[in-house]
């Protein structure tokens, strides 16, 4: 009778733990690494919020570009869709752009929504 107990004890442990640790979200953004700019050449790049984190909540998405006029702009592919995004512009200055992307995703019945945060730098290496 022990052992019966001891196994349901065991089941109910790990079904526990599967649901604490087997189904929390973590960030996944595609690409990890921007791929470098060519100054005053075009660049055009996507990136990807996986959904593991969720759907982002529009008004908890901001971004920043730190380069005083880099003339890189981040938008959603599609309106109200921030999961995918559009980085694109011509960089103008010789020097690394910083990317900030900071976001919360939906919550679902099993946990609440995500804190996302994501740094990218970009080299802007010299036109050839």
């Amino acid at each position: 009778m022990k052992t019966y107990f001891n196994k349901i004890v065991l089941f109910i442990v790990s079904i526990g733990l599967l649901l604490r640790f087997g189904c929390t979200s973590s960030d996944i953004f595609t690409p990890d690494k921007l791929p470098d700019a060519t100054l005053m050449q075009p660049y055009y790049q996507t990136i990807n919020i996986g959904f593991n984190p969720g759907p982002i909540r529009q008004e908890t998405f901001s971004y920043t570009v730190q380069s005083e006029d880099s003339g890189l702009v981040l938008t959603p592919t599609e309106p109200n869709k921030y999961n995918y995004l559009i980085l694109e512009g011509t960089p103008k200055k010789r020097q690394d752009i910083t990317l900030y992307i900071k976001a919360r995703t939906y919550g679902t019945n099993m946990q609440t929504g995500n804190k996302i945060e994501k740094t990218y730098i970009i080299k802007v290496k010299p036109a050839e």
